[in-house]
């Protein structure tokens, strides 16, 4: 035998010895590894699922968001619409203007005008009318 040989043969002996001096240390049998192995794979498995149901749980609310975004820009579009259609409908329900869409249509207006009043007062004469016309035209022009 070589040298190097007869000192690890040397160096197994006196592990052995030291082995045998502590009787405490014992050597861990498979089913204990087992056991760890299961509980192990079985930690994993349950992390998995939790993150799983987590990543899923944010890829429903994004699409809650998605679908609130579109609603609000539908109420957003719907709002603006209503609008112009609001100042549209100001526009055409001026009296000045029903009354020039009247003498394009071909009306003429009344010779004497007479606006009905309550019981208590008096009519109204067209001279009054014509100063009530005049100063509700000039607030009524959108210009």
């Amino acid at each position: 035998m070589t040298a190097a040989g007869t000192a690890a043969t040397a160096a197994r002996r006196a592990r052995r010895a030291e082995a045998s001096q502590r009787a405490d240390l014992r050597v861990v049998g498979p089913a204990r590894s087992r056991g760890a192995r299961r509980t192990t794979t079985l930690v994993v498995a349950v992390l998995f699922a939790v993150l799983f149901a987590v990543a899923s749980m944010q890829a429903y609310l994004v699409q809650g968001q998605v679908r609130l975004d579109r609603l609000e820009d539908g109420i957003t579009a719907r709002t603006d619409q209503l609008d112009r259609l609001t100042i549209e409908l100001a526009t055409l329900a001026t009296p000045t203007r029903i009354q020039g869409a009247a003498l394009e249509a071909g009306l003429v207006p009344p010779r004497d005008l007479v606006f009905l009043a309550p019981a208590s007062a008096e009519p109204l004469t067209g001279e009054q009318i014509t100063q009530l016309d005049g100063a509700s035209g000039a607030e009524d022009d959108p210009a």
